[in-house]
């Protein structure tokens, strides 16, 4: 089953839709659960967000209770964000938080610790959503967190999930050259040396903001390079 969702992975990463489908199809016919994940990332990649949503639902009704029920709350979140549902998935998102520290606490040999790195892809899905839904005030809270636990990282590029929370904020707030601003150092910091989707699957957005901001500053040739 892996191995043939990976085929189906190429053919997506090659824009081969239709083809990813027919192979996603079939990992569903072997493996309805896991199978479910890849179509799921496929509507998404088509923009076929209310299809995503619809089994998304599926995901989380069949793994509520479990250990799978987390990543359910996750998928269905970034499904409802991307069609712009921004206060329903501000109410899936909280699920996600408490079912994750219940599962964290009920490990057998000990309470397994709330990692920074996990700390800081949390904060920015809620930061995101927070301005996505003009909450302003609780935005800025979440970026001084990811702005703390970005200076406390070994790592500084951490410090890109504070600054495009500030741009997020800056640009609803009808700021664009503050919010360009902050864009570009985040861009700067992205992590290209890694093959991990968990490490880039974020980069289109990052690039994303940094041009919307420049299209609303005006600077257009800067924002058609950026979208490019």
């Amino acid at each position: 089953v892996f191995f043939k969702a990976l085929m189906g992975d190429v053919l997506l990463y090659k824009d081969d839709f239709a083809g990813a489908d027919r192979i996603y199809q079939q990992v569903f016919l072997m493996d309805p659960s896991f199978g479910r994940y890849q179509l799921i990332s496929l509507d998404l990649s088509r923009g076929k967000f209310d299809e995503a949503i619809r089994r998304s639902r599926q995901v989380l009704t069949d793994a509520r209770g479990g250990k799978e029920a987390p990543g359910a709350y996750w998928l269905l979140t970034a499904a409802l964000e991307k069609r712009g549902r921004y206060d329903e998935a501000s109410l899936v998102w909280v699920q996600y938080l408490q079912d994750s520290a219940t599962l964290r606490k009920s490990e057998l040999d000990a309470p397994r610790p709330y990692l920074p790195s996990e700390q800081l892809s949390d904060l920015f899905i809620r930061g995101r959503i927070q301005a996505e839904m003009k909450s302003f005030d609780e935005a800025q809270q979440t970026a001084n967190e990811l702005k703390s636990l970005g200076e406390k990282s070994i790592d500084p590029r951490d410090l890109r999930y504070y600054e495009y929370v500030q741009g997020l904020v800056e640009l609803e707030k009808k700021n664009p050259r503050q919010a360009a601003s902050l864009f570009a150092r985040a861009c700067q910091r992205l992590r290209f040396e890694t093959i991990l989707w968990e490490e880039s699957r974020d980069h289109p957005l990052y690039f994303e903001g940094l041009a919307r901001a420049y299209y609303e500053s005006g600077e257009l040739d800067k924002a058609r390079l950026e979208f490019e």
